[in-house]
């Protein structure tokens, strides 16, 4: 890996860290969903990689820190005309992009409820054989 793209490594992994991540991909009123299917990856990664259970590494690393780059320093006409899905999505990213506080539970996932004031997640998610969200 070259210096430059080590440093921006770096800077991404610092912004993961931080929580500054996931602040800028909210402030572009973006999901989750929209920004895994733009870098190429799944919704639980990017998930990890804003709650920093994982540390963000290689190419989608660094395509995720241009996209964060670019996030922060544009004006939201301009986000909402650029950035376009690139990749299909399952349907449970769909909806884990949705949700807040989505943390890996067994098979499946654990998110706040939206349909009532939760402080700890009580909405339990999976997918099933056939690719239903459950």
């Amino acid at each position: 890996m070259s210096i430059p793209k080590l440093i921006q490594l770096a800077e991404v992994r610092e912004l993961a860290g931080n929580g500054e991540a996931r602040r800028i991909r909210r402030a572009a009123n973006l999901s989750m969903g929209e920004v895994a299917r733009v870098i190429g990856v799944s919704v639980p990664t990017i998930l990890r990689w804003e709650t920093g259970e994982h540390r963000p590494s290689g190419q989608a690393a660094l395509r995720w820190g241009v996209l964060l780059n670019a996030l922060a320093s544009a004006p939201p006409e301009v986000i909402a005309v650029t950035v376009q899905p690139l990749l299909p999505v399952s349907p449970v990213s769909v909806v884990l992009g949705r949700l807040d506080l989505v943390r890996k539970s067994g098979k499946g996932w654990m998110a706040r409820c939206p349909a009532h004031e939760d402080r700890t997640p009580s909405l339990s998610v999976s997918e099933g054989d056939d690719g239903r969200v459950l």
